[in-house]
């Protein structure tokens, strides 16, 4: 079995590969860490110069393919969750952050347009990609390393993973109302798990910053196909009323989440 941490999208970023050696995986590491970082460089709200940034100042940009599938997923979750799940509010995550990019404008309408690789902004705001880029980045790396033979790990994306391969995982949620207790451990293979909300699991632990508006959920934690999707399954949780996440859910086969309530109680839905 082989191991590396590297430091990606603002936080720590574990890879396990369990049918190398260390000393094997060890020039596979540094390419999977090269390709993280050119995957962060598109999506990268705080860097000016990434390909996101370029889209958010010109408006209308040629994108590449990395960008075109997140934007097209994005638009997807917006639709099923009637604009719950919303990447328009990326002006909202700078000003926490102390970034100051206003533009004297309304914010207004806000409207994504995507035809192939051309992609268009109507309206004054700014894309924020926090709610499904990191999954995808663990997928495109997961990708990677079967790509280079690799048959067996896990990338764990800051608390977020993606598990590949034939072998099975056993991950551990615990309760955010009492982190010494097990909500319940999950046994999984070939899915990917992520959770919203202020949440520790697994590897490490999770606060997730993207997630606006009011909540009736203390965190969600989402089983799905990829870690993109579970992703932004569980931000669309955390915001959607509780009278809606049965069938939203129900649009991913397969999927399963784990909701903590306000009031204390857990629950847990599956799609069948």
């Amino acid at each position: 079995m082989a191991y590396a941490e590297f430091k990606l999208c603002g936080g720590t970023f574990e890879a396990q590969l369990n049918d190398v050696s260390q000393e094997i995986a060890e020039p596979l590491f540094e390419e999977l860490i090269m390709e993280g970082r050119r995957l962060e460089r598109i999506f990268n709200l705080f860097d000016n110069q990434s390909e996101l940034s370029k889209l958010n100042s010109r408006r209308k940009l040629i994108v590449s393919d990395e960008m075109a599938f997140v934007l097209r997923r994005a638009l997807y979750f917006k639709t099923l969750t009637c604009g719950a799940f919303d990447v328009t509010r990326g002006r909202e995550i700078l000003e926490r952050k102390g970034v100051n990019r206003k533009s004297g404008k309304e914010r207004g309408n806000a409207e994504i347009f995507l035809r192939g690789n051309k992609a268009a902004l109507e309206g004054d705001f700014i894309i924020d990609l926090g709610a499904i880029a990191k999954g995808y980045i663990a997928d495109r790396l997961a990708e990677f390393m079967r790509e280079r033979g690799v048959e067996s790990g896990i990338i764990n994306a800051r608390g977020d993973m993606i598990c590949f391969g034939p072998d099975e995982f056993e991950i551990e949620i615990e309760n955010p109302f009492d982190e010494r207790r097990v909500i319940e451990t999950l046994k999984v293979k070939n899915k990917a798990v992520a959770t919203s909300g202020t949440y520790r699991q697994f590897f490490g632990s999770l606060e997730k910053s993207h997630i606006i508006g009011t909540k009736e959920l203390i965190s969600a934690t989402a089983v799905s196909e990829s870690l993109t999707d579970a992703d932004a399954i569980a931000t669309s949780l955390m915001v959607l009323p509780s009278f809606r996440r049965e069938d939203f859910l129900r649009e991913f086969k397969g999927a399963k989440a784990i909701l903590a309530e306000n009031d204390g109680s857990i629950s847990t839905l599956e799609a069948q």
